[in-house]
């Protein structure tokens, strides 16, 4: 079963909770330099995006506008065009795509539906906007009756953006909301069972279903940096345009397989989003007799809104913790914990003023906007895990990280 992959820290920048119609928006993921495998080059940052004309920036206000308008009518054929329309003037626009994909939902094309909503998610650095196109997903997968699928997505909505209708959505497919908090390493990991060798890992992973129909999956396997042991190694998925996914691959006493997720990247490149990953600590620890491996990376990147004159830029620090051997629990990625979030939104300042009257009701009030969290992660010898945060503020998305939870059981 495939899931989006979701960067955490637009989570983190997720500032309330609405609960309005699911499919109707108002407006990251991320690669690892590594030893052996093929790297991922880094995005170009820092690039002044070319300005919008106000000619344009009007075009694209009246057209989403009268987008909305047919769309309330149920005139879904009529909604669609407008917010193509849209999309012509200001190209890979989160809110126009995904108000496309709810339309065109509605319209039974769900190809359509399927593009313009995964395109969203991709490139939208506004929770609010990622989640309702992750539900729109979800119909999609319901509407092709892929009932698994549509309950992944539904979760990944729900970890965006807590709301009634996506919760009943899920719990009608006999699924509940999966719980907030960092025990997801194991979660859908691939290719557990036992092979030969490490390249025959990947050979299991170009298997995954790719983000895009018809993409060639890509995998390359290479040792950690920093890490000696020739049991270990970490494989770099490319499952479509600028999206890859790690796994971290073990060999046991039956052969080598993957024991959990390592993270993930969307490079960006399109619609104003540029992202970028580092590798920043590999240490393997022994504690309370249990082989313990500390996979530590940093994320980072920005998202331009031309259509309202606005940009984000966010920044994230990860671990992941994994129990390589000695504990009663079997070998396996257990938890991913954010060590440090950073999030800023301001106006671009590419368009004058009075370029943006057509598109007030859009703007993110309040900006500036920057919020910042740092948080510590202890491991004690009888295999607790202690969580609190240094500085900063911890949001609802952070908040289930911290406090005491178990990462292994010692063995003795």
């Amino acid at each position: 079963m495939r899931r989006l992959a979701i960067a955490l820290v637009l989570a983190f920048a997720c500032g309330k909770k609405d609960e309005d119609k699911p499919g109707a928006t108002p407006g990251a993921i991320a690669a690892a330099s590594l030893k052996d495998a093929a790297p991922v080059a880094k995005p170009a940052q820092g690039k002044r995006p070319v300005p919008i004309s106000p000619e344009k920036r009007r075009e694209y206000a009246g057209h989403l506008k009268s987008g909305r308008a047919h769309a309330r009518a149920r005139r879904w054929g009529e909604a669609s065009a407008e917010f193509e329309k849209a999309l012509a003037a200001v190209p890979m626009d989160d809110r126009a795509l995904s108000e496309l994909g709810w339309a065109a939902l509605q319209a039974g094309d769900y190809d359509a539906a399927e593009k313009a909503n995964a395109d969203a998610v991709r490139v939208s650095s506004t929770p609010e906007v990622k989640a309702a196109s992750l539900y729109n997903l979800g119909r999609v997968a319901e509407a092709k009756n892929d009932k698994d699928r549509a309950a992944a997505l539904y979760g990944d909505s729900l970890a965006l953006r807590p709301n009634k209708t996506v919760e009943k959505r899920l719990a009608a497919l006999g699924k509940q909301a999966p719980a907030a908090g960092p025990e997801q390493g194991t979660e859908d990991t691939p290719c557990k069972d036992p092979v030969a060798g490490p390249d025959l890992v990947c050979g299991c992973l170009k298997k995954i279903e790719p983000y895009e129909e018809g993409f060639a999956v890509e995998c390359t396997i290479g040792s950690l940096d920093d890490i000696a042991d020739e049991d270990l190694r970490i494989a770099s998925v490319t499952l479509g345009l600028g999206e890859h996914a790690f796994y971290l691959a073990q060999k046991g006493a039956k052969g080598w397989s993957v024991i959990g997720s390592l993270g993930d990247l969307y490079e960006g490149g399109v619609g104003g989003v540029s992202n970028e990953r580092d590798e920043e600590k590999v240490e393997e620890k022994t504690i309370g007799g249990v082989r313990i491996l500390w996979y530590e990376w940093s994320t980072g990147g920005h998202d331009t809104d031309m259509g309202i004159d606005e940009v984000s830029t966010y920044g994230e620090k990860m671990v992941a913790l994994a129990v390589l051997s000695g504990a009663k629990e079997p070998p396996g990625v257990r938890m991913h914990i954010p060590l440090e979030r950073v999030y800023d939104r301001d106006r671009l300042g590419v368009a004058e003023e009075g370029d943006l009257a057509e598109v007030k009701d859009l703007m993110t009030p309040g900006l500036p906007i920057h919020r910042e969290a740092h948080l510590k992660v202890d491991i004690r010898d009888d295999g607790m895990v202690v969580v609190v945060l240094t500085r900063g503020q911890a949001d609802d998305a952070l908040k289930p990280f911290l406090g005491t939870r178990r990462l292994f059981t010692p063995a003795k």
